[in-house]
């Protein structure tokens, strides 16, 4: 049986003898990669499941069909995905844009996996209407019943409602038929605004340079991603996106979006003005809430869900992001793959409960080392931060009751495997703190970690 090799930065699982030489989501090394513990199949606590099917071909919903085929071998799973692709990494569409990795290697699984797999996968077939009451679900195929449903539907792109966001030539990027509109633009030498400054944007704006286009990223708020960085480390990385090129305003407050000349004019709320030929909205993304809110689903922003990713309804759960936990909506590609397993699992017969895991942010396309995970400010003054700031990196640890609650690791996250690993097994490090270290000290104790 091959061996199961998770990556420690971002959560991708690999089957194979050894683990691959660079990861396919995150491009960490193979030094990242650890055996992922080989449970044998539960029993299951619901014998009866005979049939699960799962709505969502992203890494969620393909995630839970392969836990559903685990948990239960006899059982017929279908999945539903409205996109006409292969299931395939969305995370990677910056990646594609940026030129690393071709079309044929964004699929997360070879067409004659699912069939291996017994999974019976119908792309191009969207799901209408989703019945709680007899767990089933219904379009242009008809209705299919059965005895368990996943909700991986996502999410969608966000626009703004400020005057002038829907117009033709403004996108998003979240599926490949936008990424190679944007592609086009970029490689015609066209000048391209990524509208918002967080990991979407960022990568968006970072893959458009690299193909040679003119590009300029605006963010509403006062530094780059605000939900994961503070000023200092945003500050350090705005320097990195000028080196590639990539002009960026702080604080645009966008009033309007018009044209002129055949050119696009975005206002801001300042006065200030930025013209382009094309705009790329990067400003997040909203949970899909439609068939949840038809089928009289308890949602919020997402669809809430218990410890066990089940719905309001009996034998419906959820996962990724559409799913809603405890008030948080992650929309992060690790918790989606973790909920999809464990939604998977549990529709299939198994009790498994989630409680969540660190939130945890790795770039991909800036060429820039960069890990921002747990709680990166201080939560009272009881709390410690040791930070160091150098010519070309930036670390910053926050420590809450003697563990590690949170970091950022900005030009060097080599020891990222070691962060990840403290903040999960809330190590004590109360000799260590004791000594007062240095931020580099800090790096060499948790190097023993590893």
């Amino acid at each position: 049986m091959k061996k199961s090799w998770i990556c420690t930065i971002c959560g991708f699982v690999h089957e194979g003898d050894a683990p691959p030489e660079i990861c396919v989501v995150c491009g960490a090394g193979a030094e990242a990669f650890q055996p992922e513990d080989q449970a044998e199949t539960a029993a299951p606590v619901n014998a009866d499941i005979r049939r699960v099917v799962v709505v969502g071909g992203g890494v969620a919903g393909v995630s839970a069909a392969e836990a559903a085929r685990k948990q239960a071998p006899e059982a017929e799973i279908v999945l539903f995905s409205a996109e006409e692709h292969l299931p395939y990494y969305r995370i990677n569409l910056s990646r594609y844009l940026a030129g690393e990795i071709t079309k044929d290697e964004l699929p997360i699984h070879p067409a004659g996996w699912y069939e291996e797999n017994r999974i019976d996968f119908r792309g191009g077939v969207p799901v209408a209407q989703l019945n709680a009451a007899d767990r089933s679900v219904s379009g242009a195929f008809g209705v299919e019943r059965a005895d368990a449903i996943v909700l991986a539907v996502g999410a969608q792109a966000f626009r703004p409602p400020f005057e002038g966001s829907q117009q033709d030539g403004i996108l998003t990027v979240r599926t490949i038929e936008e990424a190679d509109r944007v592609l086009e633009w970029a490689r015609n030498g066209k000048e391209i605004v990524c509208m918002g400054g967080g990991i979407l944007g960022i990568e968006a704006a970072g893959a458009i340079a690299r193909q040679g286009a003119s590009v300029t990223l605006l963010e509403a708020l006062d530094w780059l991603m605000p939900r994961q960085l503070n000023k200092k480390a945003s500050d350090k990385l705005a320097a990195f996106m000028l080196n590639q090129k990539i002009r960026f305003q702080a604080a645009f407050r966008t009033r309007s979006i018009t044209r002129a000349n055949g050119r696009f004019v975005i206002a801001a709320e300042d006065g200030r003005v930025v013209q382009a030929d094309h705009i790329v909205i990067t400003a997040g993304i909203r949970s899909s809430l439609a068939l949840a809110k038809q089928a009289g689903l308890e949602t919020k922003t997402g669809i809430l869900v218990n410890s066990r990713l089940q719905t309001s309804a009996p034998g419906l759960y959820a996962a990724g992001d559409a799913a809603e936990f405890q008030g948080v909506v992650s929309g992060l590609w690790t918790v989606a793959q973790y909920q999809g397993v464990m939604a998977g699992a549990n529709a299939a017969g198994a009790s498994q409960t989630f409680g969540g895991i660190p939130r945890s942010n790795a770039l991909k396309v800036l060429g820039v080392e960069l890990m921002s995970i747990g709680a990166f400010e201080p939560a009272d003054d009881g709390d410690v931060v040791i930070e160091a700031e150098y010519d070309h990196s930036y670390d910053r640890f926050v420590f809450q009751q003697n563990r590690l609650a949170g970091a950022i690791l900005l030009g060097d996250s080599s020891v990222g495997t070691a962060v990840k690993k403290a903040i999960e097994e809330q190590r004590d490090l109360k000799n260590l703190l004791h000594a007062r270290p240095t931020a580099e000290q800090v790096r060499v104790a948790l190097k023993t970690l590893m």
